[in-house]
């Protein structure tokens, strides 16, 4: 049997891994809770978190202790954990991870010059934007083109991207 204060160490690390106030700062945790429609997160996953890798690297006592969670609750088949109270709209509509929109990074008459120097132009934003974070990818939006689907949403807020040569940066989460 698992000594009590590690069992209770696990249980307060997992809850606020699980809790708003991480969540809305964890964007690769949140991404896991959102890949379940239900909101169950693998226990493997959380044991192999830093602080709770930390307590233990054995996700079978991260099992055990989570059994004694008030604030959460573990799948029938003991493979998987999610809150008791549900995961606030708010948190669940953040992208998983973050876009960077920029516009007018060259001059007018040099938009041309972008599609002939667009691996220079590559290297150049890359540089421009790698300070922000790790890159996932970098899109480069041309007026009159059709927007990616998940780039459409955006259009209300910026409808520069339907106009204007654009560049959408996403940092890795």
């Amino acid at each position: 049997m698992p000594d009590r204060q590690l069992v209770r160490r696990v249980v307060s690390q997992v809850e606020f891994h699980l809790s708003d106030e991480n969540l809305a700062k964890d964007a690769f945790l949140l991404k896991h809770v959102q890949k379940n429609k239900m909101g169950f997160v693998s226990i493997k996953l959380l044991t192999s978190l830093k602080k709770v890798e930390y307590l233990t690297h054995d996700w079978w006592l991260t099992l055990y202790a989570l059994q004694f969670s008030e604030l959460l609750e573990v799948n029938e088949e003991g493979t998987k954990v999610r809150r008791w109270v549900p995961i606030p709209e708010s948190l669940l509509s953040i992208p998983p991870s973050k876009l960077l929109l920029a516009w007018e990074l060259l001059p007018l008459e040099q938009d041309m010059l972008l599609l002939l120097l667009q691996k220079n132009f590559l290297k150049t934003i890359t540089r421009m934007f790698s300070p922000f974070g790790t890159i996932a990818s970098i899109r480069i939006l041309r007026p009159g083109r059709k927007l990616p689907s998940d780039v459409r949403k955006y259009t209300s807020d910026f409808p520069k991207l339907l106009s204007k040569h654009c560049t959408l940066w996403e940092q890795r989460s």
